[in-house]
């Protein structure tokens, strides 16, 4: 598998994004740990932080891709789960940290 898009952290490391579909995302990259936190409010995660960055929370905006070919305005993190590693054992994913991100359609704001 090749990753088509990607963003970095803000010590280089490339973090590669997956679009599974339309509104589900998948995001890995080498981290020597993950920071993430839950809450009884969410589904699944409201916190996650790869080593370096990016961090993601649930209810905030997603990020467009730093290499333009995703664009996900008007799009928030409507909920997120860790990959584990036994999911990111394949070869193309070996030794990285991963999370799966649920989108949601949002409406712009018009300005006034």
């Amino acid at each position: 598998m090749t990753y088509e898009t990607y963003c970095k952290s803000r010590y280089g490391d490339t973090r590669y994004i997956v679009r599974v579909n339309e509104d589900t995302v998948q995001i890995f990259g080498k981290s020597e740990f993950v920071r993430a936190a839950s809450d009884s409010e969410y589904k699944g995660l409201y916190m996650f932080d790869f080593e370096g960055g990016p961090c993601f929370f649930a209810g905030e905006k997603m990020f467009n891709s730093d290499d333009g070919k995703h664009d996900f305005t008007n799009m928030v993190i409507r909920e997120m789960r860790e990959i584990p590693k036994d999911e990111t054992s394949k070869d193309y994913m070996k030794d990285m940290c991963g999370v799966e991100i649920q989108l949601l359609q949002v409406k712009a704001k018009s300005k006034v």
